[in-house]
């Protein structure tokens, strides 16, 4: 079971970010879940959340970086391999500083025999910067791995409990994380924590006519009688939307849409249309009804 998600540098989310399950010491809930923890302690936890806010202010990003921390569990030894460095990062776009910082993520749960494990990493461009692994058996931290690639030794495993240790450090790719190496040879300990996320934070996503709004909203903007029209009204529907634009593609392929933030045109960043948040895209489709 999912406790809390942290997040940080990813797509509009630039400061850290979490999304917690646990019911806070001062509050009580009807609704709550007892989960009971290896340690004997009762953990309150919310069966369900709501992420609420204005357009575009980065609800459906949080579930994006859910999603994006599950695949480089799931990819990064195997199909990264191609790759020399990370594939699809994607940090906070709207600030030069940022693309030099690292993407952060880090997810606390219970497994199935009650114990508590904090898992995260950090991703650069290049490489993994830091990866992290935490057990809870008995109510205090016990320290598993501890990546730094800023230092000499990158591996350090506090207490030996990590069986093949050596092996992993040595066999680990620097744009791979050693959770995802050990899970490759189905190591006997680090298998189950690869499992839990290949078992869980399924995405279920009403999105699936995504290309058909792109396409609509493309023929929209391509027609001299409406592209005007349409860009006026994004700027007046307060989505911090300066205007938008369409990139015809060869060999007949389909027009790209991106739109453009920022506080002024002249500033204004331009983003793929997939990467806009659903309810943007929606607002984007209903201005070119109307």
């Amino acid at each position: 079971m999912l406790l809390r998600f942290r997040t940080a540098n990813v797509r509009s989310l630039r400061d850290e970010q979490e999304l917690s399950f646990t019911v806070p010491p001062d509050e009580e809930s009807d609704a709550a879940r007892a989960v009971r923890l290896s340690d004997g302690r009762q953990l309150d936890v919310y069966p369900v959340l709501g992420v609420f806010g204005a357009n575009a202010s980065g609800k459906s990003n949080v579930i994006t970086a859910l999603k994006k921390m599950r695949s480089a569990v799931l990819d990064s030894y195997g199909p990264w391999t191609s790759y020399t460095g990370v594939p699809e990062r994607e940090p906070f776009a709207l600030d030069v500083e940022s693309e030099g910082q690292s993407t952060f993520y880090e997810a606390d749960f219970v497994l199935e025999d009650g114990v508590r494990w904090t898992y995260g990493f950090e991703l650069g461009d290049r490489r993994v910067e830091a990866e992290w692994l935490h057990s809870y058996p008995k109510g205090r931290r016990q320290v598993w791995l501890d990546r730094d690639a800023t230092r000499t030794r990158a591996y350090e495993f506090p207490g030996e409990r990590v069986h093949d240790r050596a092996r992993l450090a040595r066999t680990t790719r620097p744009n791979a994380l050693l959770l995802s190496r050990a899970a490759s040879d189905n190591h006997p300990q680090l298998s189950r924590i690869y499992d839990w996320f290949r078992s869980n934070l399924w995405d279920i996503t009403p999105e699936t006519e995504l290309r058909d709004h792109e396409n609509y909203t493309a023929e929209q903007l391509l027609d001299a009688e409406k592209s005007e029209r349409v860009r006026d009204l994004l700027r007046v529907a307060d989505l911090g939307i300066q205007g938008a634009e369409v990139e015809r593609q060869p060999g007949g392929r389909a027009p790209v849409v991106r739109l453009l933030h920022g506080a002024d045109h002249d500033s204004a960043v331009a983003l793929d249309w997939a990467k806009e948040s659903y309810g943007t895209r929606w607002q984007r489709g209903r201005s070119s009804e109307l």
